[in-house]
């Protein structure tokens, strides 16, 4: 389960975009988000998750709101994410 500090990450990378890394029971897992704006459109956001450099997932065309929720749910539901104060998380821009 993600600690408060992780969560408003994640949020933060969902709206401006960068790349967090969260430390889990498996090894780091790593999330890149890029936004991407248009004139007269609303913004889209694709997302990379990745546990390696050779497993990832891709998720593209999604609103950042709905892609923070949709990101939230998969760590909750697919990860064990550890919260220990040691392991802060890693947010790069």
């Amino acid at each position: 389960m993600m600690d408060r500090n992780q969560d408003r990450a994640l949020r933060k990378i969902c709206r401006q975009g960068g790349k967090l890394t969260l430390p889990t029971t498996d090894g780091p897992l790593t999330i890149e988000v890029t936004l991407r704006q248009r004139t007269n459109h609303p913004d889209r956001a694709d997302a990379k998750i990745s546990e390696s450099p050779t497993s990832f997932l891709k998720l593209n065309d999604w609103s950042p709101r709905e892609l923070y929720a949709d990101l939230a749910e998969r760590i909750e539901d697919q990860y064990q994410v550890l919260s220990d104060a040691d392991d802060a998380p890693e947010i790069q821009s």
